[in-house]
């Protein structure tokens, strides 16, 4: 994660170096640095932590349907068409509220 960070740090101030003397009229340069610089440490922070923690999150479902199913397939049966019930039931109504602005 990191040597792509730094990769990325680099072709990002290659291409401000690229940049048109106009360009540096409307943006400040301390501006363009400093948004570099927290936007890659974002980066480098969501590819370092969160995609091996939702990674780990699907792994843990696929595991944890697995075993329901191992268990008792008629009860696993029956949990899986509740949640894509609820799911199917809670989608239009989540869309509709934010229709709504709620």
């Amino acid at each position: 994660g990191e040597r792509m960070v730094a990769r990325l740090r680099c072709q990002l101030y290659a291409s401000i170096l690229k940049q048109e003397i106009a360009f540096f009229d409307d943006h400040k340069s301390g501006e363009l640095v400093s948004r570099l610089g927290s936007d890659t440490s974002l980066l480098q922070q969501v590819i370092s932590q969160s995609i091996p923690e939702a990674l780990l999150g699907v792994i843990k479902t696929v595991v944890a349907i697995g075993l329901m199913f191992w268990i008792s397939p008629a009860l696993a049966g029956v949990s899986i068409a509740s949640v894509f019930i609820i799911f199917m039931v809670a989608l239009p109504l989540g869309q509709s509220l934010d229709a709504c602005g709620v």
